[in-house]
C-alpha cells in the first residue's frame, strides 16, 4: 500500500482518526470521536477500534492519545511498508505526549502473518515505552496485537 492509499484508508476515516500526510508525525483531530459504548479501557471496545488494521499487507502501528477523561487528542501511526517489524520511535511519542499533554496511551499493531500472539520483541518495545511513558506520568494503557483470527490484550496476558 503506498503512502497515499495508506493515509486515506478507510479504517482510519471512518473512527475520525485521520492519518497524517507525513509518516511518523501526529494528527490532531478537532472534534473527540463520539462516546464508546462501554469503557474505553475495554479490551472488547480497543479491540474493535483496530480491528481494521488486521487485513494490512505491511505491519502498521498506531498509538491513540487521550486526555484523563479519555477525550481523545490525537494519534501517531507508523508503518513498515513491509511485512516485516515496524520501528517504534519512542523520543518521538514522547514527544507527542508531552505537546499534547496526552495521559493515556492506547497502542496497537497488525501481524500481517495472522498470528496475534505477542513476540519477543512485541514485549520488549511494549515494556520499554511503558517505562518511558511512566517516567513521565503518561499511562500506557495497553498494547493489542491484532491479526485475522483476533486481538491479544498485553494488559490482559499480565505483560502491563
Amino acid at each position: 500500500m503506498g503512502r497515499q492509499a495508506e493515509r486515506n484508508h478507510p479504517w482510519w476515516i471512518s473512527h475520525g482518526l485521520v492519518a497524517s500526510p507525513h509518516p511518523r508525525t501526529i494528527d490532531p483531530v478537532p472534534a473527540s470521536p463520539p462516546p464508546p459504548e462501554t469503557e474505553p479501557r475495554d479490551r472488547d471496545w480497543a479491540c474493535r477500534l483496530f480491528a481494521g488494521i488486521a487485513d494490512e499487507q505491511s505491519e502498521v502501528m498506531a498509538l491513540v492519545y487521550f486526555d484523563p477523561d479519555w477525550r481523545y487528542l490525537g494519534m501517531r501511526h507508523c508503518a513498515s511498508g513491509d511485512s516485516g517489524c515496524v520501528a517504534v520511535p519512542i523520543r518521538e511519542i514522547a514527544r507527542d505526549v508531552l505537546t499534547l499533554d496526552v495521559r493515556l496511551v492506547l497502542m496497537a499493531h497488525n501481524h500481517p502473518g495472522g498470528d496475534h500472539r505477542p513476540s519477543k520483541d512485541d514485549l520488549a518495545v511494549t515494556s520499554r515505552l511503558s517505562r518511558t511513558l511512566d517516567a513521565i506520568g503518561v499511562r500506557l494503557v495497553d498494547h493489542l496485537i491484532v491479526g485475522r483470527n483476533g486481538c491479544t490484550s498485553l494488559r490482559d496476558e499480565g505483560y502491563l
